[in-house]
């Protein structure tokens, strides 16, 4: 079995409704052709499933929505996501500069849930192995999330976790920081619950898959291997932020890889 991760998009539609706010963020809306190109890339691949760790999104709109929607579904394969901060974020007016509010996200929440989207916690399993969707959106799981987990992670040989803000374990901290000094540690991990990647779980997953860092990366928690997603866009901001996935391959041994297009 094949499975592309892809990881933040940050799309904004040309007919989002939220003008004002489309020049502050341009090095996002213009990097929309490079996220085609790595869809021309990810069909070419022909993965059995694909799977977005958040941030489709610059803030959460109709026309974002479909915009994003419409790309994924012409893949001919089945797709999930669990969502980023991005995708339960609304613009805040008077308009005075670019700023978000998560204050509608409940609200926004039931306007993806009515278009399809299922932004619980989601479990998929592909033969020995098993998926683990987790919505950590606001840097927080949902009470009962660890519960829900170990219930199910030792039903499978393999277990892989896949959720936008990464866990706050120290040596991730340790990884984010050295690369950012200057990143909000409440924002950029888990804190909200920062003991849930815990030894008891540690030791029955083998691979976690974030986004929200915009980065590439990998960290080594034994035996768990956290791999931070990076981009499915090139935004002009950042010239050394390509955009990428990662297709996994699941046999009899795992193998990742980095695809970055030319």
């Amino acid at each position: 079995m094949r499975i592309t991760i892809i990881g933040d998009i940050h799309a904004i539609a040309p007919n989002d409704p939220h003008d004002l706010f489309h020049d502050h963020r341009l090095f996002f809306k213009d990097a929309w052709p490079s996220f085609l190109a790595l869809m021309t890339q990810i069909k070419a691949a022909s993965p059995d499933l694909v799977i977005s760790v958040g941030d489709l999104m610059d803030w959460y709109s109709d026309e974002n929505r479909d915009l994003v929607v419409e790309q994924f579904n012409q893949l001919h394969c089945p797709w999930y996501f669990t969502p980023g901060n991005h995708d339960l974020e609304f613009p805040v007016y008077p308009f005075t500069k670019w700023k978000l509010t998560r204050d509608k996200g409940d609200e926004l929440s039931q306007h993806w849930e009515a278009a399809g989207f299922n932004f619980g916690n989601q479990y998929l399993e592909a033969e020995d192995t098993g998926l683990f969707l987790i919505n950590s959106a606001f840097s927080k799981v949902a009470d009962g999330t660890k519960e829900w987990l170990l219930e199910r992670l030792p039903k499978n040989k393999r277990n892989f976790i896949f959720t936008h803000v990464p866990f706050a374990h120290p040596d991730i901290r340790e990884h984010i920081l050295s690369v950012s000094p200057n990143r909000d540690m409440t924002k950029y991990v888990q804190s909200g619950n920062p003991d849930f990647f815990d030894a008891e779980i540690q030791s029955q997953v083998s691979h976690v898959f974030n986004g929200h860092l915009h980065s590439t990366g990998t960290v080594e928690t034994y035996p768990t291997q956290h791999h931070f997603v990076g981009m499915g866009i090139t935004p002009a901001r950042s010239g050394n932020v390509r955009a990428n996935f990662h297709l996994l391959t699941l046999g009899k041994e795992t193998t990742l890889e980095t695809i970055i297009p030319e």
